[in-house]
């Protein structure tokens, strides 16, 4: 078949998780093209340098420094508006092109078309925001309910069962065929690790700014003052404009197998509460530190749902919380 893959652009969890999917269909004999933009592209590229891609345009959000992401909601939504309808004329203009005869759209709810089979690769079926809020979470549910409806299925990177990895989020609404396909990996599972020094603790940031340099400045002010073998991920190739400790070892990305090993060899890892972050370390058999960006409702849930199952511990983005690890 002649398959579209198109992950949205929100850091590049949706872009790695596409990457086992992709294999699949490689290994199957179909002809796979890959459509997104911006970092999610670029890495995918890397992955797959021999594969068609597609530029789709491009949504720009980013997290605010200190209020709650409900207050830029109504900003946030007019924008993902706009990128739905930019999505829904890029993909008829591809399908003109190339005539897919399935598309994989991971979040992306535009990119869909009635001229091939269209799944939706998600594990948010609904946005909790705790009890306060729940008449947002049920509008949530019925929004998502709206533009996931034409696709043919949700396909669910998590397990079926109460003791899954993203808790209430990905629990089926009625009305909506939703498939659960298990957590994905992008790493290297079957092969041997790599010869790499064995650290105390391993920092893996990413995402949106600011809060991505927000947790760095936290995390290189502990490490100053700690003895312990540090690695600093650091998820961008952007200098920062401010001095890392000298007793802390750095990377601005990781291959997967590097990642992989670092991950095993290490006694603590901390990390964001992204879910792609969380199926990899599952599927390691590994747990963390799980730092939910602030005022993001999905890691919130994700950090307090995970705090004390599979390994995983709770902690917030600021030195207080943070210091034992260090």
């Amino acid at each position: 078949m002649k398959v579209l893959v198109a992950p949205l652009n929100w850091g590049v969890g949706h872009a790695t998780r596409c990457i086992p999917i992709i294999r699949f269909l490689l290994n199957r004999g179909d002809e796979v093209h890959i459509a997104s933009d911006g970092q999610a592209l670029e890495l995918l590229s890397c992955y797959f340098p021999n594969l068609t891609l597609h530029n789709l345009p491009s949504l720009k959000i980013t997290y605010t420094k200190r209020l709650p992401l409900y207050f830029a909601f109504p900003c946030m939504g007019l924008r993902m508006l706009v990128h739905f309808y930019k999505d829904r004329k890029a993909i008829r203009k591809l399908m003109e092109q190339e005539r897919f005869e399935c598309i994989f759209s991971d979040n992306r709810y535009g990119i869909r078309s009635t001229k091939a089979k269209s799944y939706l690769i998600t594990h948010q079926l609904r946005v909790c925001f705790g009890r306060r809020f729940e008449w947002l979470e049920r509008l949530s549910s019925r929004i998502i309910h709206r533009l996931a409806s034409p696709f043919n299925a949700c396909l669910v990177p998590d397990y079926d069962s109460d003791n899954n990895l993203a808790g209430r989020i990905c629990k089926p609404i009625d009305g909506l065929k939703v498939l659960y396909t298990g957590p994905q990996s992008r790493f290297p599972l079957d092969e041997p690790d790599i010869p790499l020094p064995r650290y105390d603790v391993l920092i893996v940031l990413s995402g949106p700014e600011p809060q991505r340099t927000q947790l760095e400045k936290i995390v290189a002010a502990l490490a100053e003052s700690s003895i312990k073998r540090i690695m600093l991920v650091r998820g961008t190739k952007a200098a920062p404009d401010y001095a890392l400790p000298a007793n802390i070892s750095t990377l601005d990305f990781a291959g997967d197998l590097m990642l992989q090993t670092l991950i095993k060899n290490s006694k603590v890892i901390i990390a964001r509460a992204g879910y792609s972050t969380i199926m990899d370390l599952n599927a390691l058999g590994k747990g963390a530190v799980l730092i939910p960006t602030p005022h993001q409702p999905e890691q919130e849930y994700l950090a307090t749902w995970l705090d004390g199952k599979r390994g995983f511990v709770r902690a917030e983005q600021d030195e207080k919380s943070l210091r034992e690890w260090f």
